[in-house]
């Protein structure tokens, strides 16, 4: 199983893997690294079938469910290794820095193409974002052509043009929804 992720850098995307022990499952707590750390709201689609060079037209059929994801991301050792040019892996791959959410079938969901997520972190609802199947299906296709998927790989999609970040505090309950569907909760401590 793989967990590929993108960024953005030069107006293309970036894909990266992450090692399958940056998952965390199951309502556990985030533990607060001493590291300055922010969470970052984004999408997971899991792959159903195997596929290289996906063509766009059939990007639909390699994905079957979606869930809500908040990534932890060590912010300022991630800046000290890009600075220097060097693999940020440890910065955005550290153990139980993937918090996933329970995987809804896209056949249950409704015929809207947008995906609409809410992170209430504390008190407050902070952190909303769209996501259309299109964007699914664009990084189905572009991640294709540089790994080939496989069934059960989680694809983190990021909203476009949305600050859907929050700083990582402890005592904290983090909630996300995905089309008022609670996925994912989860006590950052």
């Amino acid at each position: 199983m793989k967990i590929i992720a993108s960024t953005s850098a030069a107006e293309k995307n970036v894909f990266y893997t992450l090692p399958d022990t940056a998952l965390r499952q199951g309502g556990k707590p985030f533990f607060v690294p001493e590291d300055a750390c922010q969470g970052r709201l984004l999408l997971a689609a899991r792959v159903c079938r195997q596929g290289r060079y996906v063509g766009l037209q059939f990007a639909r059929r390699y994905f079957d469910s979606v869930t809500c994801v908040i990534a932890f991301t060590k912010t300022e050792r991630l800046q000290k290794l890009q600075k220097a040019g060097l693999p940020w892996a440890e910065a955005v791959g550290f153990d139980d820095s993937v918090c996933v959410g329970k995987f809804m079938p896209i056949d249950s969901m409704t015929t809207s193409n947008d995906l609409q997520l809410t992170a209430t972190v504390g008190d407050e609802k902070q952190h909303s974002a769209g996501i259309d199947f299109a964007d699914i299906d664009a990084f189905v296709a572009e991640a294709s052509c540089h790994f080939t998927l496989h069934q059960g790989d989680y694809l983190l999609v990021s909203p476009k043009h949305e600050k859907t970040s929050f700083p990582a505090q402890q005592n904290i309950h983090v909630e996300v929804t995905l089309c008022d569907h609670t996925l994912l909760s989860f006590n950052m401590k």
